[in-house]
């Protein structure tokens, strides 16, 4: 065979290769070989062949063969180094890789293939330097622009990846990998929403791809769009029946969900197809803590953390639990020691501010409580204004937003300082839920009291309004003393309930409140347990809405209740019927706190591990002077505070008959 027929048999071999037709192309390698078997280039290729057909052993050993006979050709080393990489050699394709560059310098392919394997081994400086060296050399290349933002964002430079990903799809329009990692970055920018579309942009693209899928799942559940969120889970596992991340975040998002049972069989799958997999136990855990299993949540958590000592996730899920058991030393130093892992641990620092605030360390937590802003869901909210972040200094008349960010009691909690804000100088606009926005928009130093639904006037500045104690400086409950209630109601709406109550003029009334949210667990109880509170001369009035509230139709004998919830449109209804009410009985939620800010005697029914504001060891609250506080002895036993509250209530009202006699 002629020099000119080998020539022509390797470049139909590179043909058939690159459309894929591999034996035809090793075929025609090894007709070649058998007449020349030191042709260096056929050797070269049907190493690429074997390892593009899975054979990665051959591979390595006919492009060792073909370096041996010609060991200046850089691109011979180069592919050397893939196959090494694939192999996981990583520390030998490097070296190879940096061979190659002795021999070509200006090889950008090699650059780019240097920083892939750079950034496995978590060099990622390196793998960065090599990016930019490849793109130097060779500009508009959308594979390496794509690698680079990987890189950047592996290093949390977030605003550089999105520009290497835009710069990317400008070249190449249609690039789905691009779209998925651009929605990524976005998504941990706090940007959930442009990140969503960027996941649907790549499945428009690539419709089977299980990763983007998984991704948008997860942006999904940050919007806490929960079924959209489990059926892209369920669409990425049916495309890949092994893939572990999407059965585990599955697991992870059932299990708010009363299916738990199913979320515990999907995180157990993720963890039988990968049992050394950390997230997919930290997962695991997290279904096991929904579901009640404290011991089996953290068993989940130790052997992640025995698969992966510093995995901060794990870390700090191991330090819920004991905080929600009340071993507050360790869950300090959970995590404390995730935060020493990843100083940027938004959720850690949150949640270690909850427990600094829970143990009344006002100095320490507010600033922790204030990385809940970096969080997702916070995030979002927060950039959704260009307008800056308030900082606290005098105001000078400038038009401030004070904004709601979590739920109605914590709206409720934080409207307190508002009247501060506005001795500040600030001329302040309040934007509240909808169900709130009556009894808030006469509050003293609102100058105007909006809904999400109603166009923003122009302004200077916003703040949330979990922000305004840091913010403020007022660290302590004792740093904005009470000064008698700060929430008025309209005595127009308490009409809408007089005939009830005229009915029963000479009853004791007792508005009444038993269930909460179903997340987080344990802060509700049945009608039915609240029958010792029961006693001739005590009339009680529903004050539930929502979940639970069918219980009123059967309440236990020999409960007197009147449901009068149908009349009660938002907050400012349940205010009017709280005035003309002797007594609010509540389990922790809104409620307790709207009757705390009415200045309402308010007997409040706590689970073993309370929500921060309530602290440990008191039965009263110096956020709300009128509250008397009932607190589990242990978890789940709502038996002891309810009894202690029933002793408390024949004492009031035998105190009650001997002043009217």
């Amino acid at each position: 065979m002629t020099a000119t027929l080998i020539q022509q048999s390797l470049d139909l071999a590179q043909q058939h290769r690159q459309a894929g037709r591999l034996h035809e192309a090793e075929a025609l390698c090894q007709q070649v070989l058998a007449e020349q078997p030191d042709q260096a280039d056929a050797l070269h290729l049907l190493g690429i062949v074997a390892f593009q057909s899975g054979r990665s052993d051959d591979a390595m050993a006919f492009i060792r063969r073909s370096i041996a006979l010609n060991p200046h050709r850089s691109h011979f080393h180069c592919n050397l180094g893939l196959v090494l990489a694939s192999k996981g050699r990583l520390d030998e394709a490097i070296a190879t890789y940096r061979h190659a560059l002795v021999l070509s310098p200006s090889d950008a392919e090699t650059h780019n293939n240097l920083g892939i394997a750079l950034r496995a081994q978590g060099k990622l400086d390196q793998a960065i330097a090599a990016y930019r060296q490849a793109l130097a050399l060779r500009p508009e290349s959308p594979e390496t622009l794509n690698n680079l933002g990987n890189s950047l964002g592996a290093k949390g430079q977030w605003e550089q990846a999105v520009s290497a990903y835009r710069q990317a799809l400008m070249l190449r329009r249609g690039y789905a990998e691009a779209h998925n990692n651009l929605g990524y970055a976005l998504q941990a920018m706090g940007r959930v929403d442009d990140a969503i579309a960027e996941y649907r942009q790549a499945l428009a693209l690539s419709v089977n791809s299980p990763i983007a899928l998984c991704n948008l799942g997860n942006a999904l559940m940050l919007k806490h769009r929960l079924e959209e969120a489990i059926a892209a889970y369920r669409q990425a596992i049916a495309l890949q029946p092994d893939f572990v991340e999407a059965h585990s975040e599955l697991g992870n998002a059932l299990r708010y969900t009363e299916h738990l049972d199913e979320a515990l069989a999907e995180c157990r799958q993720a963890v039988a197809l990968q049992p050394s997999d950390p997230p997919a136990r930290v997962n695991l855990g997290n279904v096991l803590h929904a579901r009640g299993d404290a011991q089996g949540a953290t068993d989940a958590y130790r052997h992640a953390l025995a698969l992966r000592p510093d995995y901060p996730a794990a870390l700090a899920n191991l330090a819920n639990v004991y905080h929600l058991n009340a071993d507050f030393p360790a869950a300090l130093a959970g995590y404390r020691r995730a935060i020493e892992l990843q100083a940027d641990f938004a959720s850690a620092h949150w949640n270690l501010g909850l427990v600094l605030l829970l143990l009344g360390d006002f100095a320490q937590g507010w600033p922790e409580y204030q990385w809940r802003r970096k969080i997702g869901e916070f995030l979002a909210g927060t950039s959704a204004f260009p307008q800056p972040i308030w900082d606290g200094s005098d105001l000078h008349g400038r038009r401030i937003l004070l904004h709601f960010e979590q739920a109605f009691g914590d709206t409720i909690h934080f409207v307190r300082y508002v009247p501060a804000v506005a001795q500040r100088g600030g001329r302040v606009v309040l934007l509240a839920q909808p169900q709130m926005h009556r009894l808030l928009q006469g509050m003293p130093g609102v100058e105007q009291c909006l809904t999400p639904h109603q166009p923003l006037p122009p302004f200077d500045v916003h703040c949330p309004l979990p922000s305004l104690p840091l913010t403020l400086g007022l660290l302590r409950p004792q740093d904005l003393p009470w000064r008698g209630p700060y929430l008025k109601t309209d005595p127009a709406l308490q009409e809408k309930f007089s005939d009830l109550l005229d009915a029963a003029a000479a009853d004791f009334k007792i508005g009444l409140v038993w269930a909460g949210r179903s997340y987080p667990p344990d802060r509700s109880v049945p009608l039915s347990a609240l029958a010792p509170l029961a006693r001739p001369g005590v009339r009680f009035y529903s004050l539930q809405i929502g979940e639970g509230a069918e219980q009123a139709r059967q309440p236990p004998p020999p409960m007197q209740l009147i449901d009068p919830t149908d009349r009660i449109e938002d907050f400012a209804d349940t205010a009017a019927l709280m005035q003309k009410l002797d007594l609010i009985v509540s389990i922790d939620t809104a409620a307790a706190q709207l009757a705390g800010a009415l200045g309402k005697p308010a007997w409040v029914l706590l689970k073993h591990v309370p929500d921060w504001r309530w602290l440990l060891g008191r039965s009263d609250s110096p956020w709300y002077p009128t509250a008397r506080l009932f607190r589990q002895p242990k978890p789940g036993d709502w038996g002891h505070p309810i009894a202690q509250m029933a002793d408390a209530l024949a004492t009031l009202l035998a105190g009650r008959g001997s002043s009217a006699s």
